[in-house]
């Protein structure tokens, strides 16, 4: 399914303590290496936030991360994916030269 594979690990209610947070558990099929997470963040683990999966290379980012609203977008691409496909500077500076030598349409008075 483009752009709408969404992940959110469930966590049951706890009741309120004051001990500290345990380190989030992988779920069960983190250690299959059956998906990854990259997201632009610096995360690479399932902490439980919503989730998005690139439709390109299947590396999941955090919804919030990466501004992916459900239902408005059709697709997505992860920032990996994004800058792959952003054309260089070179390119950018040859289509420059080249609308410039153009001939310009200017119309007749």
């Amino acid at each position: 399914m483009k752009g709408g594979r969404l992940h959110r690990l469930e966590r049951p209610a706890a009741a309120h303590t004051t001990t500290a947070t345990p380190a989030p558990v992988p779920a069960d099929d983190w250690g299959d290496g059956s998906w990854t997470v990259d997201c632009s963040c610096g995360i690479t683990y399932d902490d439980g936030e919503e989730m998005v999966s690139c439709d390109e290379c299947n590396v999941w980012v955090h919804t919030r991360c990466a501004r992916y609203l459900r239902g408005v977008h059709i697709s997505f691409s992860c920032h990996n994916c994004k800058a792959k496909r952003a054309p260089s500077t070179a390119d950018e500076a040859e289509v420059a030269e080249l609308l410039a030598e153009l001939p310009t349409h200017r119309p007749r008075p």
